[in-house]
């Protein structure tokens, strides 16, 4: 009963601000030295639940939907989150996405989505788009800005750490089964992970906006089909240096280099990892609403 009432207080305050309702539209163009492409569009519609509070005076809801396309997968998203204090967000949402198997002219091997016989990393049991990648993830953001404490346009010297558990899961696979999905080691297998994201950077009132570091790490933990610990596998984690060009109010431009600790191949069933350079992304953002 409290649940039921708790959902219908979030809704009557999303109606009650439907008035004042913001809306953005992003579309984002990836590339990077390593031969990698993706367009995605993010629409983000913010619903302001205010605050009678200096700190809950910015409250809000954003539904936020997104769908990227690269050459080999198509992806969904669908998240709420919710800002009840400046500091804290909490997230919840469904992911979607399926892919295609093909080589590209003896030049590549596009692994898009399938069943990985691990005897052989290259041996995809089936051709893609035959079922569905999604996770269900519930996530927390904590964040900070000192220019909250110290106000000036050149006090913004943020943190922000996110982490998300997710259960992910490919429709096709069964109990250990192992696959692929977007070019990844096709070391995937239904479970619940754990994913975190820490940002700390320094934001600027100039066209060379933004200067930071980005950790990220990914962790399987447990396997529920088969009930196996995937612990073993250890985390993957990545660094980036991650710079930020407000080329106009429409247009923005970000460039990561990339360090992470890549699987060794063939992949062996210790999981060893080795630090390597993983390349420079380069995300194009235009800022259409």
């Amino acid at each position: 009963m409290k649940g039921k009432l708790f959902v219908f207080v979030i809704f009557a305050a999303i109606l009650q601000s439907a008035y004042s309702l913001e809306t953005h539209t992003d579309l984002s163009v990836y590339g990077s030295t390593n031969i990698e492409m993706q367009v995605g569009v993010t629409q983000d519609f913010i619903f302001p639940l205010g605050g009678k509070t200096p700190l809950t005076k910015d409250s809000n809801i954003d539904v936020k939907i997104e769908a990227n396309l690269t050459p080999f997968s198509f992806e969904l998203f669908g998240d709420g989150i919710w800002s009840p204090l400046p500091f804290l967000q909490l997230q919840a949402g469904l992911f979607l996405g399926t892919g295609i198997n093909y080589d590209m002219f003896g030049f590549i091997y596009f692994k898009g989505m399938g069943v990985n016989d691990r005897g052989n990393e290259e041996n995809i049991i089936g051709n893609g788009l035959d079922g569905i990648v999604w996770n269900a993830h519930l996530a927390a953001t904590m964040q900070f800005d000192l220019a909250a404490f110290l106000p000036g346009a050149w006090n913004h010297f943020v943190i922000r750490y996110y982490n998300e558990i997710q259960y992910q899961a490919y429709t096709r696979a069964n109990n250990g089964d192992w696959w692929y999905f977007k070019l990844g080691d096709g070391v995937n297998q239904n479970s619940f992970r754990y994913w975190y994201l820490l940002d700390v950077g320094y934001q600027m009132p100039i066209f060379f906006d933004y200067a930071g570091i980005r950790l990220d790490g990914l962790l399987p933990f447990y396997n529920p089909a088969s009930g196996q610990d995937l612990t073993y596998q250890k985390f993957s984690f990545s660094g980036s240096l991650v710079l930020n060009f407000k080329a106009t109010k429409w247009l923005s431009i970000r460039s990561l280099v990339r360090m992470e600790n890549a699987l060794k191949h063939p992949v062996n069933n210790n999981f060893d990892r080795e630090l390597k350079f993983n390349g420079v992304m380069f995300i194009v953002t235009f800022h259409l609403k």
